[in-house]
């Protein structure tokens, strides 16, 4: 839903979830300890991602 309305309106889309996730559909404990939040090793993990997309645009 979101992806589709960033696309429509040419909104830049930057796709964490598809690499966090986990079976339950939520983030492991190793990289959120909530299960909601990333941590420092979750923002290992979206730190590539978002600058690939970064790269893009400049």
């Amino acid at each position: 839903m979101i992806r589709d309305y960033a696309q429509k309106n040419k909104i830049p889309y930057v796709d964490y979830y598809s690499a966090l996730v986990d079976e339950r559909g939520g983030l492991p404990a190793n990289i959120a300890a909530d299960g909601v939040h990333p941590n420092l090793e979750g923002y290992k993990i979206m730190e590539p991602i978002v600058l690939k997309t970064l790269k893009k645009l400049l």
